[in-house]
């Protein structure tokens, strides 16, 4: 869990906190006795002195990348090897509180790494500090020059921690010219990634400490970031799950009609948007059928969706991992349901999502999963919680929706799994009166009847 940094009472001072107390994991133990022990000066407490402004950047730097030397390396009761599943474990904590710190911390850790010989690490050394100050391609290769510094001379595995300043500081413009320049290791600072990171970036609530400013720009620039990740070699496949999870999430929630510099997300219209769903779908993540409901439901218009649909393409989709037919709901219903676009464009999407994506049940109900957690408190079920497209569309009086869910296979003899209503009855139990006409008429014209 990330700390984060809290200003004490005399207001000049800071210390370090945790932003979340109540879920230890086994790393964050560790890192917070390596905080307990003033006696040495290791990653997390270099990570945490420098957050505090105890220390300077050439200190932090100095600290850090000291691990590194193959000459008088610095070593402290922390830096002793862990087995592969506890040292797992610390470098994910780490990298929640300090990515640099943790990512340094696992290429230390790592079975194949070499230390680095006086000269690779005075030059490591130095292009991070100008990686650190300098986000203008043009300034940091005068600066380099000047200091006859070279990043091509380093190992990859060094040269990639460069990338992870650039990350952490958010340069956008020299993590490209970076990523595009130099060799990828075998294993980047990257694949280490849990999700968090990411996660923690681009929330309008975290709490945890990080090397640059946050704010709502943010979300576009961990998009852009990713995107160049994802296109690089650096992000090697398999992709931890929950690393994709954190992806996903950025590419279909942190997605609002919004344009105001206040907004925590990425517009709808945006490049940016476009172009990470195009690294996504590069890498073959695609969203899962909930995670593309949430997207349509608020979709602005059908320009958008379409969009959509040439990155993340029905086939794709249909055989994808992500794919389960039982979850159909979970796309279909939303759109029925969605009160934040007009009429009409809910029609279209989901005449647009029927026929991009091939077999879909659009018979299934949705899933709710959170509705087990509130029964337990004892909520009633309510009508609509296991509603299938059909049914929501009934709840509403949509003739024209139903009618296109209808036109693709929607079985109008199918019951409503809590009322056991078809869906006739279902829309006069809310008033909806002309629907159930309409749709007793169609039931009865296929020889079926309701009996109340």
């Amino acid at each position: 869990m990330p700390f984060e940094v809290l200003s004490q009472q005399d207001g000049k001072s800071l210390s370090i906190g945790w932003a979340d107390d109540d879920s230890p994991l086994y790393g964050d133990y560790e890192i917070q006795a390596e905080l307990k022990d003033e006696s040495q000066l290791c990653f997390a407490r270099l990570s945490s002195s420098f957050a505090t402004e105890q220390i300077t950047l050439d200190e932090y730097l100095d600290g850090v990348l000291g691990h590194l030397k193959k000459s008088m390396p610095a070593k402290h009761t922390f830096d002793a090897a862990l087995d592969e599943s506890q040292a797992e474990h610390y470098v994910t904590a780490l990298l929640a509180c300090d990515i640099f710190a943790g990512s340094v911390k696992a290429l230390m850790w790592s079975k194949d790494f070499v230390p680095l010989e006086d000269t690779e690490w005075q030059c490591l050394r130095n292009l991070a500090a100008l990686a650190w100050e300098y986000d203008d391609t043009d300034e940091f290769q005068s600066k380099a020059r000047e200091q006859k510094l070279n990043a091509s001379n380093l190992p990859p595995e060094a040269s990639d921690l460069l990338l992870v300043i650039c990350y952490c500081m958010r340069h956008v413009k020299l993590f490209e010219f970076l990523i595009g320049s130099l060799p990828a290791p075998d294993r980047s600072s990257f694949d280490h990634f849990s999700g968090t990171e990411v996660k923690s970036r681009i929330s309008s609530d975290s709490k945890g400490y990080q090397h640059s400013p946050k704010g709502p720009q943010n979300v576009a620039i961990e998009a852009q970031l990713m995107t160049l990740l994802l296109k690089s070699n650096r992000l090697h496949d398999p992709i931890k799950h929950e690393l994709t999870r954190s992806l996903q999430s950025l590419g279909q929630d942190a997605v609002s009609e919004k344009s105001s510099l206040d907004t925590w997300s990425l517009n709808y219209s945006s490049p940016v948007l476009h172009e990470f769903h195009h690294a996504l779908a590069s890498r073959d993540l695609v969203p899962s059928l909930s995670k593309i409901g949430d997207f349509l439901e608020n979709c602005p218009g059908l320009d958008v969706a379409e969009r959509f649909f040439t990155n993340f393409t029905g086939d794709m989709i249909s055989n994808s991992p992500t794919f389960y037919r039982s979850h159909s709901g979970s796309l279909l219903v939303p759109i029925v349901e969605t009160r934040k676009i007009d009429d009409r464009l809910r029609v279209d999407i989901m005449r647009l999502a029927l026929k991009e994506i091939k077999g879909l049940d659009v018979d299934a109900h949705i899933d709710r999963p959170w509705l087990a957690d509130l029964r337990s408190f004892g909520r009633p079920d309510q009508p609509e919680d296991m509603f299938n497209p059909l049914m929501a569309a009934a709840w509403r009086g949509d003739k024209e929706m139903a009618q296109v869910l209808i036109d693709h296979g929607a079985d109008v003899g199918y019951k409503d799994i809590l009322s056991r209503h078809y869906a006739g009855g279902v829309a006069r139990k809310n008033g909806q009166d002309g629907f159930a006409d309409w749709f007793d008429d169609l039931c009865k014209a296929k020889g079926i009847v309701e009996l109340l």
